[in-house]
């Protein structure tokens, strides 16, 4: 009697792979669907505080991703900003996914400044389970750079590519 391997079906092995490209295609940028939200014009330092938050949301819980803090000038805007990847690719990867579509409405939104400085924090977990964030990488984005991306070709992971002044923090 010969041990035949039981194979899973081919219906469910196509629909895994159809699943892999989707989900890749979507991180690329491919089904890119911004929505068009009606762009206001940034009257205020009260306004234009309320519109970052909106853009780049706050921290529902630990295990989710938002702005920490912000601070502005009239040429620069630094956030900082708590990333929660979700580790099905590189963290470059999940960042640019994340943050590309941010920094493209903040920047449509305002002509007031130049630059945008972020420094990205992650959550790192002690061995008796207590999550803490702690800085991960820090960079800087120009309008400038925004200027040059041909947006209809760019892939949002690449973010890190074409950022300026990258630093990597060591644990």
């Amino acid at each position: 009697m010969k041990n035949k391997k039981k194979e899973p079906p081919k219906i469910l092995t196509f629909i895994i792979v159809v699943s892999v490209i989707i989900f890749i295609l979507y991180l690329s940028g491919v089904f890119k669907s911004e929505k068009k939200l009606p762009l206001q014009p940034v009257s205020s330092e009260s306004t234009f505080r309320r519109a970052v938050m909106e853009i780049f949301g706050t921290q529902r819980n630990h295990k989710s991703s938002g702005v920490g803090s912000i601070q502005y000038t009239e040429t620069d805007v630094y956030i900082q900003y708590n990333f929660y990847p979700l580790g099905l690719f590189n963290y470059e990867t999940e960042l640019g996914v994340e943050l590309v579509p941010k920094i493209r409405k903040l920047y449509k939104l305002s002509g007031k400044f130049d630059n945008i400085a972020f420094l990205i924090q992650g959550p790192f977990q002690d061995k008796y389970g207590n999550l803490t964030w702690k800085p991960v990488v820090s960079f800087e984005f120009s309008r400038e750079t925004f200027n040059k991306i041909n947006w209809e070709n760019f892939l949002n992971q690449d973010l890190l590519k074409v950022a300026k002044n990258i630093t990597w923090s060591r644990k």
